[in-house]
């Protein structure tokens, strides 16, 4: 993303990520990139976890801020690697998982660097489902559970069109 792999510049009309943005190491590089490829007044659509994923935590059947909304620095942990069932008992490989970087940002970080990169941000979407908000929901420490998401929105998206 940071780097520009030879797309034509000024070409499409529209660019999308699913839930991949978040992985950049350098977010305003990557916005002004994606600002590049785009037409004048060109769309681009995101989504990515909402901002408060990475500091709630689901403690003793409570949620409860376990880290800041303002700390900035980049935070590493080891994705667990599922061994299939015909694996070996003795095959250790992969057990302690693969370490994986991700950068907290807030809302307003994603908001000033499309805003650098010559972007107007026309819709930003923060939402829980009705049917999760209506559903019965068990408390559950999962990273995407459904008691997190009747309390905060556990994605969110964002429309800027280039100017």
């Amino acid at each position: 993303m940071e780097q520009k792999p030879s797309l034509p510049e000024e070409y499409f009309d529209v660019v999308y990520s699913i839930y991949a943005i978040g992985w950049t190491t350098d977010l305003q590089t990557t916005f002004n990139n994606i600002s590049s490829y785009l037409k004048k007044d060109g769309v681009f659509i995101f989504s990515w976890d909402h901002p408060f994923m990475h500091c709630v935590d689901a403690v003793d059947g409570q949620l409860i801020f376990s880290g800041s909304y303002f700390e900035k620095n980049a935070f590493t942990f080891k994705k667990k690697v599922h061994k299939p069932a015909n694996r070996s008992n003795t095959d250790h490989s992969g057990d302690e998982g693969h370490p994986l970087t991700l950068y907290n940002r807030r809302v307003s970080d994603y908001i000033n660097a499309l805003s650098v990169a010559g972007f107007a941000v026309e819709r930003v979407v923060e939402e829980t489902d009705a049917e999760t908000m209506k559903r019965d929901t068990e408390f559950s420490s999962e990273y995407y559970a459904a008691c997190k998401a009747k309390h905060f929105p556990l994605s969110i998206i964002m429309k800027a069109r280039k100017m």
